[in-house]
Parts: C-alpha cells; structure tokens; sequence
C-alpha cells in the first residue's frame, strides 16, 4: 500500500483602481468559484468583478473572500481606502 500526500496552494489578488467615490475591483485570483467582497460599509457583492460607488467620503476596509469546491476555507485579502471630498 503507497499513500500520496496532496497540498494546494491558495492564490488569490485583486486590482483596484478608484475614481473619486467609485471603484473598480479585478479579481484575479485563482481556481475559485465563490467570492464575497465586503466593502467595509455593510454593503457585500458576490460578484467576481464590479464597480461600486460609496455614497459618502470616509475610510473603508474592502476584503475579498474566496473559495471552491474543494477549499471552501476562508481566504481573505484587504484593502484599506480613504475617500475625501474634493
């Protein structure tokens, strides 16, 4: 009897670029299927890539979740923003 030992590694990222009160979020992480983005407001999307506008100046934590069917474990990046009025 022989037994294999498998492990995965987890890759996951996103680019953001903002515009004022709306930003611009690309996911580009890996193999997964699930993401839930929570924009650090209340608001949350599950969609793998978005625009968004916040209806006020403030700072905010934006974290992307992710998962599949075989990792269904919680991977979180963040990113912190401030936005001013101008």
């Amino acid at each position: 009897m022989s037994s294999i030992e498998l492990s995965a590694t987890v890759s996951f990222s996103f680019l953001f670029v903002q515009n004022d009160f709306q930003i611009s979020v690309t996911n580009v992480s890996e193999f997964h299927t699930d993401y839930l983005w929570n924009f650090g407001n209340g608001d949350i999307s599950h969609d793998k890539n978005l625009v968004y506008n916040y209806p006020k100046a403030g700072c905010y934590s934006i974290s992307l979740h992710v998962s599949n069917e075989c990792y269904k474990g919680k991977n979180t990046i963040l990113y912190h923003t401030c936005l001013r009025c101008t």
